[in-house]
Formats: structure tokens, C-alpha cells, sequence
């Protein structure tokens, strides 16, 4: 049986790339009369390869917005395709999300230019993108529609991460991939005063991230790092932006711990796009948790001018510190392995590249040369003033001083204007002949100003070589684990949950999981399309009078029938006889094999009332009693949710 919703809020859920993509229809009539298109996020992985959207080419043009959740590579680096390939919508995010964003991309882009790599967009179509994107702030609710508005919460995830709430009328939905509820030095946890009763949308990050804690972790990160520089050693560490805010304000405290003496120990930042960052970050102090804002209140300095870190962008002018920091593990990072390497007790840190690891061969290792292009511009200088000499106007506005009006014949009539005495600062009357206007000739010069604009060439260049240095692998990305994704789900009371099937496996894990928990009241898995209002469920309907003539079987003095029917103005009508699905109390074992056949698993027959799946869920009909017997696996959900779709109750 199915229910039916009057308003029809969200109609159809498409995945598109899964973790990259998803787009949905809502029933708010745009500009041009047709449904509003929403688009959750367009990223690409690392290799920027948008082929993944080819399937999708002909859709971009009808797409009126997209959503951004997060500035990382897989929710927004494909935008630059999108624009190449017709869209003209709105885009919406905060303004973290758009600023580095932008600069995490370009990083990105220049590693790929260097490398040789194939792209299908421009930094042009980069720059021109990111500049249609419009920023909003947390808890700004926006009409996109009729009747549509969105708003952004935060999701304790990243600077600026967001989770969408779209609203229309009555109705709304919670999309969020990844949140945290805990608390960083940089960023508070997920906003807690997200509504209550929406359709709550998540991946299955969470069933595989560990509880640990942050104290500890950087208690251990810092000892290890500390441990090193004592030693006079030397350390690379490999980082995304995302990850550095946090690790920059690990780092600043322990280089100020360090830096009492003589010695100054510092960090050397090497990105394509370090400098932009460094000063972008300077202004979302107000984007920060409350750790932060609290130390900025008491020392009153900003906490994102890092004392001891420098940035560059232009390897020949970075200077070679106790600490190398690299955003871009492509390019930068081979050229400072070489010189890591040289000394085994040199560390590498790394929060990014599972692929660079002990004993790891490099083949290539970029050259840089330094070309300076002389640009040759005119500056205007003008000279001052002295502050000694004085200007008097010799036509001031009768309104500029002291003036009396007299009116006579309905005529205004304006007295001689007195002239204004002055007088010393011993309150002595200055002679007027001193006190008279002179003018001086201003004179505006033009000079030549020489500036150079230097540019840095990287070409690959083949060079071999092995390290075995010690590397250590962090990650300051944190979502939720499961246990406390179950606490936030249950503070929300979310009136269902949708669980995107990121991970094939992990997914449905999560999914059975939240379905055994009894606190919500739907969980569903969405696969390829969705009908949030159409789903199989139960509601209290009448029965039309064809249900008087029908022959019931009679089970514990209840009566079941088998049959077809549809629901209309809240009544059952009767349409025929159905022996497809399986009456309660005569379980029909051949036709629930069968349909767990199709489910693609294993079934054998132990008799006429048992079966045996996959060797780990039995089910046994005793006494017109159904029991499942089997551990709390993802099997056993899984059984247990085609036994629920299978058996149905009138």
C-alpha cells in the first residue's frame, strides 16, 4: 500500500556522481513557469576529470541553482565545466566556501598545467564562475521561488560548511554531507538549532570514522614535531587548505613555545596560491569557533597572522626553514623530498597522499627558472601644501557664512556680508594684507616607475631517486562517528532520513543501523531515483463496499485477503485478487525464496518451513509465527527489510 502527501514538496531525488552530485526537482515554478532545478554540489576528484559528467551534458543548461556544502575539490571543483557547458543559474555558498574554494581549485589546476595533464576548462573559465558565485551568511534565508527559500546552517565541517535547509511552505529538507558535532581550535561543531521534523539527507561517512580525542591528537602531533626540531631536523609536511587552518594554529603555538631564544625556528608555506591564502584567511575570523574568537577577544590579534610561518608561491623565493609545508603534492612536494632525504632523520608529515610512503620511487622532479618582465608605468606625484600657508576663497556661497535676511515687499533682501576678523592665538587681530590669499602653483610631475614582474617557469625534469624517511600520516578532517551521528539525528528528529549511497557497502551498513532504531520514523536508501512522498508505509484508510462480498481467510479469528487496490479520497477501492504477495500466517516460502533470489543471495532449504541465507540469517515459520534467527549484520537488515517489503497488512 502506498501513502500520499497533498503537497508534493520534493518530488524526485536523481543521483547523479555519487558524493559529487545530486540533483532534485521541487515543485516551486521558476521565472519561466517550469519546476526549480537544485543542484547539491558538482565536484570532481583529483585528477579533474570530468568524463564522470558526459551523461549529464544536456541537463547543466536546465539547472536554476546549485548548492555548495563545502570548499573541497569532490562538492565544487566541476563549476568551471558547468559554465563551459551552458549553465547560467545561481550559484549559493558562504563565503569560505567561495574564497578557497576558488583557491584550492586554481591550486589544483597549475599542479595539472605543470604535469601536462588534459583539462576541459581554463582559468579564465575558473575566474569567471567563481565571480557569478553568490555568498550568503549563515541562518540568511534566501527566496529562490515561489514559495522556496533556502539557508545555510553550519555543519562543523570546514570553514564555512554548510548543511541546506530548503524550505517550501510548510515542508522542508536538511541535505548535509559530512557534519561534526565536535568542537576544533578553528570551528564550532554542527548548528543544534537546525529545525525539527524535516527529510534529513546524509552519506554514510559516519559508520566509518572513529571516535578520538582532538586534545590528544595534538598533544601527540605536537610532541613528534617538537621532538624533531630539538633534534635540528628537518620537516616536510603535505597538507590541503582545508586541513592547514588547523594545523597553523598548532604549529604557531609550538614555534612560540620554541622561538625564546636566540635561535628562530620558522615554517616556509610553498603553494601556487599560499600568498592569496594567507591574506584571504586573515578575514573569517568572524567564519570561526569559539575557541578562536575567545583568544582573539583577550590578545586582541589576529590569530590567522601566524607569526612564524611564512608563504610563498614562487619556489625560488622561498626561504629554507626548520619546516616545509606543501599544498601541492604534485610538484612542490618532489623537489623537497629530494632535500628530506638526505638526512634519514628528517620527518614527512602527511595529511593528504596516501600514495608517498616509505621506500616510495620518484621519477620526476620539477626545475624552476626565474624570467622577470620589466612593465614600465607613469605615476603622477603632486606637491604639498605647506601647512603654513593659507587659502582664502575669494568667492565663498552666501550660505557658507554667517548671514541675515530681511524681507521687504515679499522680497529678500541680503546685508553686505561682515568679513571675518582674524585673530592670533593671543586673541589679537591679524593685519588683512597678512592674512591675504596666496596661491601657489601646483605642479604635477610625471616620472618613470620601473617594476618588475617576476614569473617562474617549471618544467619536469627525469630524476630518480628513493627515500626512507619516517613519515607519520594524520587527518584533521573529522566527521561525526557513529554513535554520536546517531545523538545528532535524535536531537533533529528528523521526520525521515535518506542515506545517499556514497559507499555501496558502508551505505547500506548505516542505512539497516538507523532502521533498527526505533527514534525515527523512515529511513530510506536512495539508489537512483526516489519518490519521497510515494513510499510503501501504512495509513488508516476506509474500505469501499466491494470489500463486503470478498472471501477473507480467517487466522486467530482476524481476517486477511490478498488483493490490488488503490486509495482515493482517503478510502480503499478494490480492484482484484493478488496472490504476488503473502498473507501473515501463511507464509509462502517458495515466493519469499524467490524474491530474495532476485536480491542476489544464496538461499538453501533446510525444510518445508526453514531457510538457510547466505549461512548467516535463518527464517522459520512455527505455529503461523515468523522468526528470524541471525547476528546484527548488515545481512540480517538487509533480509529483514526485503521480509518487510515482501509481507504486507490489511
Amino acid at each position: 500500500m502506498k501513502t500520499f502527501s497533498h503537497k508534493k514538496s520534493v518530488n524526485k531525488l536523481v543521483k547523479l556522481i555519487q558524493k559529487l552530485a545530486l540533483f532534485t526537482s521541487i515543485s516551486s515554478f521558476n521565472s519561466f513557469g517550469s519546476l526549480s532545478k537544485i543542484l547539491f554540489n558538482c565536484g570532481l576528484k583529483n585528477d579533474l576529470d570530468t568524463s564522470i559528467y558526459d551523461s549529464f551534458k544536456e541537463e547543466i543548461k536546465n539547472i536554476d541553482f546549485i548548492l555548495l556544502n563545502h570548499f573541497d575539490l569532490n562538492f565544487l571543483a566541476a563549476l568551471p565545466y558547468f559554465y563551459k557547458n551552458g549553465f547560467r543559474g545561481k550559484i549559493f555558498c558562504t563565503l569560505p566556501i567561495k574564497t578557497f574554494g576558488k583557491i584550492l581549485l586554481l591550486e589544483n589546476f597549475n599542479s595539472k598545467l605543470v604535469l601536462n595533464h588534459k583539462l576541459t576548462f581554463s582559468q579564465a573559465d575558473i575566474e569567471k564562475i567563481f565571480e557569478e558565485i553568490q555568498s550568503i551568511k549563515y541562518l540568511q534565508p534566501i527566496e529562490i521561488g515561489q514559495g522556496l527559500r533556502i539557508t545555510a546552517y553550519n555543519s562543523g565541517y570546514g570553514l564555512g560548511g554548510s548543511v541546506w535547509r530548503i524550505n517550501l511552505e510548510e515542508d522542508s529538507l536538511l541535505f548535509s554531507i559530512y557534519f561534526d558535532h565536535k568542537k576544533s581550535n578553528h570551528l564550532n561543531g554542527i548548528d543544534f538549532s537546525l529545525p525539527k521534523n524535516s527529510i534529513f539527507f546524509c552519506d554514510s561517512s559516519y559508520i566509518s570514522s572513529k571516535p578520538f580525542l582532538r586534545k590528544e591528537r595534538n598533544a601527540e602531533l605536537k610532541e613528534q614535531i617538537l621532538k624533531t626540531l630539538k633534534l635540528n631536523k628537518r620537516i616536510l609536511i603535505l597538507i590541503d587548505y582545508l586541513q592547514f587552518m588547523e594545523l597553523a594554529l598548532i604549529l604557531d603555538d609550538i614555534l612560540i613555545q620554541l622561538n625564546t631564544g636566540n635561535k628562530i625556528k620558522k615554517a616556509s608555506c610553498i603553494g601556487f596560491c599560499a600568498k592569496i591564502f594567507s591574506e584571504s584567511i586573515k578575514g573569517m575570523i568572524e567564519w570561526s569557533g569559539d575557541i578562536l574568537m575567545k583568544d582573539f577577544s583577550e590578545v586582541k590579534e589576529n590569530p590567522f597572522s601566524f607569526k612564524f610561518i611564512d608563504f610563498f608561491d614562487k619556489f625560488t623565493q622561498m626561504q629554507e626553514n626548520d619546516i616545509f609545508i606543501c599544498f601541492s603534492e604534485d610538484v612542490f612536494a618532489m623537489k623537497i623530498l629530494k632535500l628530506i632525504k638526505e638526512d634519514d632523520k628528517n620527518l614527512i608529515i602527511n595529511f593528504i597522499n596516501e600514495k608517498i610512503h616509505e621506500d616510495l620511487q620518484i621519477r620526476k622532479i620539477p626545475i624552476f627558472q626565474i624570467k622577470e618582465i620589466k612593465k614600465v608605468e607613469l605615476e603622477e606625484s603632486t606637491s604639498s601644501l605647506s601647512q603654513e600657508e593659507e587659502i582664502i576663497n575669494e568667492a565663498e556661497n552666501w550660505y557658507d557664512i554667517d548671514t541675515e535676511v530681511y524681507i521687504q515687499d515679499k522680497e529678500l533682501f541680503f546685508p553686505v556680508p561682515k568679513k571675518i576678523k582674524k585673530i592670533d592665538e593671543y586673541n589679537k587681530m591679524i593685519p588683512f594684507d597678512v592674512t591675504k590669499q596666496q596661491i601657489k602653483e601646483i605642479i604635477i610631475e610625471e616620472k618613470e616607475v620601473e617594476e618588475k614582474e617576476i614569473i617562474e617557469e617549471i618544467q619536469m625534469k627525469e630524476d630518480s631517486f628513493t627515500f626512507r624517511n619516517k613519515i607519520l600520516v594524520y587527518n584533521l578532517k573529522s566527521v561525526s562517528d557513529f554513535k554520536s551521528s546517531l545523538n545528532v539525528f535524535e536531537s533533529l528528529c528528523p521526520k525521515k532520513i535518506v542515506v545517499l549511497k556514497t559507499q555501496k557497502n558502508l551505505s547500506k551498513i548505516f542505512y539497516y543501523k538507523l532502521k533498527l532504531n526505533k527514534a525515527f520514523e523512515e529511513v530510506l536508501l536512495l539508489e537512483d531515483q526516489l519518490d519521497l512522498y510515494s513510499q510503501k508505509g501504512y495509513m488508516t484508510v476506509g474500505l469501499s463496499s466491494e470489500f463486503n462480498n470478498l472471501n477473507y481467510r480467517t487466522i486467530n479469528e482476524n481476517s486477511y485477503l490478498s488483493f490490488e487496490g488503490m486509495v482515493c479520497k482517503n478510502e480503499l477501492k478494490f480492484l482484484k485478487e493478488n496472490q504476488d504477495c503473502t498473507v501473515i500466517g501463511e507464509l509462502n516460502f517458495k515466493e519469499l525464496k524467490r524474491k530474495i533470489l532476485e536480491n542476489g543471495l544464496f538461499v538453501e532449504n533446510i525444510n518445508d518451513s526453514k531457510i538457510n541465507i547466505a549461512n548467516e540469517v535463518i527464517i522459520e515459520k512455527k505455529d503461523n509465527n515468523i522468526f528470524v534467527e541471525g547476528e546484527y549484520t548488515a545481512l540480517y537488515y538487509f533480509v529483514m527489510d526485503i521480509l518487510n517489503n515482501f509481507v504486507f497488512y490489511v
